[in-house]
């Protein structure tokens, strides 16, 4: 089933099967009942025979009406490592569930809001805005929301779900409490003179940018890693260690730091990871190291002791 006269494999399979022996030039006809799967959502649809990417076949009109309609209700929300203490404009992280109790498959927006109360509202402070996959009847998504804190501090607050007036759920406590923080941001990190070769052992440099989305001033922690994919973290090769001087809130602190190459290999993504998590790293695999040069210079022998 297609919403469109293009039929291919990502469209919903409504049957599979292997016809009998066809023989040179012959048809195969036959008659097939077909199930809807129960995550289509309400509409009209074309019927279509896909037999690889170049054969297939549509019927001239959506003939096919999907009817039934969804019910979608949120029924909990969890805040992950509860309770949590967070900085202003950091993030958290908090689990909702969303059900649906109707006939036919659907979807909906939803919001999640920290409230100092246990009733949600559209009037408290929003920090998360999405929209679930196709859930079908009877079905329940259970996802993982990443959420901005407001910039304010504040709480404890409850958080939670909510999709409409008197259709939301909080979480059992009020578990989200935000303060005056620094909130350290890796924004970004460049290779001088990029692409660069270095022996083991020799240096580069990298010129990296810290921003502090926070509400405090302070130093933040930094290490520059080199890695053979572009997924920074501590499992890479740790290149330089750092310190930034102190960051003003909203502020950027931008420097170039020397880092030893190691080990041999590459090419390398250049990454940056703060404290606090967050990483950054190159557009290229933009550094290769060589195998340090052997001296060819022979160590000199003191003369033997002269007899007599």
């Amino acid at each position: 089933m297609s919403s469109d006269s293009t039929i291919d494999s990502s469209d919903a399979r409504i049957y599979f099967a292997t016809t009998g022996s066809i023989p040179a030039s012959g048809t195969d006809t036959s008659t097939i009942t077909c199930v809807v799967p129960l995550t289509i959502l309400p509409g009209t649809y074309y019927a279509g025979l896909y037999l690889d990417a170049t054969v297939t076949a549509a019927t001239s009109a959506a003939d096919v009406t999907v009817t039934g309609s969804a019910t979608l209700t949120a029924i909990s929300a969890v805040v992950q490592g509860a309770p949590v203490t967070v900085g202003a404009n950091g993030t958290f992280q908090v689990t909702s569930s969303i059900q649906n109790s109707g006939t036919a498959a659907g979807s909906t927006a939803y919001s999640i809001y920290l409230s100092t109360d246990a009733t949600i509202t559209a009037a408290d402070t929003l920090v998360f805005s999405g929209t679930s996959g196709a859930i079908a009847p009877t079905g329940v998504e259970t996802v993982s929301n990443s959420c901005n804190a407001p910039s304010a501090a504040g709480g404890p607050y409850y958080a939670g779900v909510y999709i409409a007036a008197g259709n939301a759920a909080a979480t059992a406590a009020a578990d989200v409490t935000v303060v005056d923080a620094v909130v350290p941001v890796a924004q970004s990190i460049t290779v001088v003179g990029a692409p660069v070769s270095v022996a083991s052992g020799q240096t580069f440099q990298v010129t990296r940018a810290i921003r502090n989305a926070g509400t405090l001033a302070g130093t933040v922690n930094y290490t520059v890693y080199l890695s053979s994919d572009a997924t920074i973290d501590a499992t890479d090769f740790a290149v330089f260690v750092g310190t930034t001087a102190s960051i003003a809130p909203g502020a950027t602190d931008t420097l170039t730091d020397t880092c030893y190459a190691a080990p041999q290999g590459g090419p390398y993504y250049a990454g940056l990871l703060v404290s606090g998590g967050s990483s950054a790293v190159t557009a290229a695999a933009d550094v290769t190291v060589t195998r340090a040069p052997i001296s060819s210079r022979r160590p000199s022998r003191s003369p033997a002791p002269r007899s007599g």
